[in-house]
């Protein structure tokens, strides 16, 4: 990462204002106007001449993957909190920062072979995807492509990184993160679908009914509450508003495997 960051333009605290103030126009449809106006680089390599894959002078040895929002509406919420739960968890990450916007990341990957640097990336496309679920920006398959200077007060770096050997192209693409920050929500989503396939009420009691409006605050939050009319509509007492009244008044305390024992799973 120390050899990367050499390459960087000397950054005053005046140009980072300067981003940072140009950076809120994106919101107001001035995004072409803003990239014209920022300094930018080829984050891979030396391009002479016009910008162009053929006149690449010098690859240096790391890959830019750009992660949007707009790719990634399925994360929701959870998209704003993957470079402290997903990225800072992937060894060959060494870097996660926000990109201009702030609507997206851009991450730096080392790499052993930059001669195959498409290779890489449609390997770390597939590798992404399959273990975490997350889209990353086709674009970034071109050596020579743009990156905008960005401002983060948080990024991540890593400067022991791993690096991406070329057996990395040949592997079989499994989750880079023992535990997908995901799997909590999947599993309790598969939960209730099997619940509702069956048609049984698990809550006839009220002590049943509170024990699953905990289990789904506390699992997701106010994202819970639709699973919980859910399974909850399921019982011939189901009252909406009811429903509601008990899920906003529900404590955080967690209660472990509670929908797994009510679901005989």
């Amino acid at each position: 990462m120390k050899d990367y960051k050499k390459q960087n333009l000397p950054i005053t605290k005046h140009f980072e204002e300067k981003v940072l103030a140009k950076a809120l126009l994106v919101s107001e449809g001035k995004r072409t106007a803003l990239k014209k106006e920022i300094l930018c680089i080829t984050g891979s390599g030396v391009i002479t001449n016009t910008r162009s894959e053929a006149n690449l002078k010098e690859h240096n040895g790391y890959i830019l993957i750009d992660i949007d929002y707009k790719h990634n509406l399925h994360l929701k919420n959870e998209f704003y909190k993957l470079k402290e739960k997903v990225f800072k968890e992937i060894d060959a990450v060494c870097y996660a920062g926000l990109s201009v916007s702030g609507e997206g990341y851009y991450l730096i990957i080392k790499i052993e072979k930059p001669e195959q640097h498409k290779e890489y990336f449609e390997s770390i496309k597939e590798w992404i995807k399959y273990g975490e679920d997350i889209n990353i920006d086709m674009s970034c398959i071109d050596v020579a492509r743009l990156r905008l200077f960005s401002v983060d007060d948080h990024p991540y770096i890593n400067e022991k990184a791993t690096v991406l050997r070329e057996s990395f192209l040949r592997e079989v693409k499994k989750p880079s993160v023992s535990k997908n920050i995901y799997s909590s929500k999947n599993d309790l989503t598969e939960l209730v679908e099997k619940i509702e396939a069956s048609g049984i009420s698990i809550a006839p009691s009220y002590d049943e009914y509170m024990k699953l409006a905990i289990v789904f605050h506390s699992e997701q939050g106010e994202n819970g509450r639709g699973l919980f009319h859910r399974v909850c509509s399921l019982d011939s007492k189901y009252d909406s508003k009811d429903c509601d009244k008990q899920f906003n008044e529900v404590s955080k305390k967690i209660i472990p495997a509670v929908l797994r024992e009510l679901c005989c799973i």
